[in-house]
């Protein structure tokens, strides 16, 4: 029941390039990933709803998609985070999200799973992450559609 959380424990121990940041309501989601450096390389991320001292995980996200010619799209995570999510900019939809009273706010980590001291696809951890998350839950995150 705890696969999801053992690997992001693990993905925490080998991915030295990570980090973390919380949303609030009112705040741009273009601002905080300034503020807080999200890299702009290909990686991961999940998207936790925070209410009073619970967290959920809300989303499960991978930038970079990698072409035949082994070179990266333009999408980094830095893009991938302030871009459109069911055809509204990120910055409206996060804001939706805390507007429906349900989470005070958002918490995201993120991963970089390609660069000089890994070469893992994000594609792939995103799946690893999301399989984890169904077999411990039976299901998809709130905000993933489908997979």
């Amino acid at each position: 029941m705890n696969l999801f959380k053992n690997l992001l424990s693990e993905l925490e121990g080998k991915l030295k390039n990570h980090g973390s940041f919380i949303l609030l309501p009112g705040e741009s989601i273009n601002d905080i990933v300034n503020r807080f450096g999200v890299s702009s390389e290909p990686g991961v991320y999940i998207i936790y709803g925070c209410a009073s001292k619970k967290e959920k995980v809300i989303y499960i996200g991978s930038s970079g998609r990698i072409k035949q010619d082994g070179s990266f799209g333009k999408q980094t995570l830095k893009k991938r985070l302030t871009m459109k999510q069911c055809g509204e900019y990120r910055r409206k939809f996060f804001g939706n999200i805390l507007a429906k009273g349900k989470y005070s706010k958002l918490l995201f980590k993120w991963f970089i799973t390609f660069d000089s001291c890994n070469k893992l696809l994000p594609a792939n951890i995103e799946g690893d992450l999301m399989q984890a998350y169904y077999d411990d839950f039976k299901c998809l995150p709130e905000y993933n559609k489908s997979y």
